[in-house]
């Protein structure tokens, strides 16, 4: 299998693994693999591997023929905490798209890369937390080898569609509270473009347009407050990470979908209370 066998080679090619560490296991394939900025370590290039069940980060060497990888840190997936996409400063003062993953800031090329891969943490995170499951599991192996057969989407969109469908099936808190067209503004380019939106409990996921199977990206709502600030914009805010701003096209309709994301926001606290 092609994971497998990239699997092996990140394993052949990175130095200094810690003896307790095990990059390669019977279960573990390579799912994505990209090239970041370390914008908490000044900018510094790294190599980012989304595995399974683990983040690997890796720092890059430079003018190495071989191309060998220094190992920093592997991070289990179920425990990480995912932020949204955001912006980030290097030293050269440019500013680029940004993920939080624990003490890390992770700079990429594009805000849809970075889109695309927080999507795909917060969907594997979801999964293996609330199913005790991995991505090794039959239903995660059928679809990496689906995705082979066909070769016309990338390893990444397909994995986030089947998570995505596996958390779509009936569970406590998958529930769709309400859905529409909104505008959402971008997290780097503020720029404004129609989403469309489904509330769930815990989240809201957002669309190019309706009846796609694949989300743009995720807007956790664990610990966050909404507000109206100005005329039909929702704002959704979190204390440690990005906030979210959204546009209705009257004011009752963002009066609306702000009592909607509130109450699942209240919901999701009292879930979370309750299971502690």
């Amino acid at each position: 299998m092609e994971g497998k066998r990239m699997l092996l080679e990140v394993a052949a090619a990175v130095e200094g693994v810690p003896d307790d560490v095990m990059i390669v296991a019977a279960h573990r394939l390579v799912v994505r693999e990209c090239a970041v900025v370390d914008v908490s370590d000044g900018g510094r290039e790294k190599v980012l591997y989304v595995l399974t069940d683990a983040i690997l980060v890796c720092k890059q060497r430079k003018a190495d023929r071989k191309k060998r990888q220094q190992f920093e840190q592997i991070i289990d997936i179920a425990s990480a905490n995912v932020d949204s996409v955001g912006r980030g400063s290097i030293e050269s003062k440019k500013v680029v798209p940004s993920l939080a993953i624990n003490e890390l800031i992770l700079g990429f090329k594009s805000e849809e890369e970075a889109e695309e891969i927080h999507t795909l943490l917060v969907m594997m995170k979801r999964e293996v937390k609330s199913r005790s499951m991995t991505l090794a599991s039959p239903a995660i192996g059928k679809a990496i080898a689906d995705f082979r057969a066909r070769r016309h989407h990338s390893i990444s969109q397909h994995i986030v569609r089947v998570a995505q469908s596996l958390s779509t099936q009936p569970n406590e808190g998958s529930s769709l509270l309400k859905e529409g067209y909104l505008e959402k503004r971008g997290g780097v380019v503020k720029n404004w473009k129609v989403r469309y939106m489904q509330l769930h409990e815990a989240e809201i996921r957002y669309f190019a347009k309706k009846g796609d199977k694949m989300a743009k990206g995720v807007i956790p709502l664990a610990n966050c407050t909404v507000r109206i600030p100005a005329d039909n914009m929702v704002e959704i805010f979190h204390p440690e990470r990005r906030t979210f701003y959204l546009n209705a096209k009257t004011r009752d309709e963002a009066v609306a979908w702000m009592r909607a994301i509130d109450e699942a926001i209240n919901t999701t606290a009292a879930r979370l209370s309750t299971s502690v």
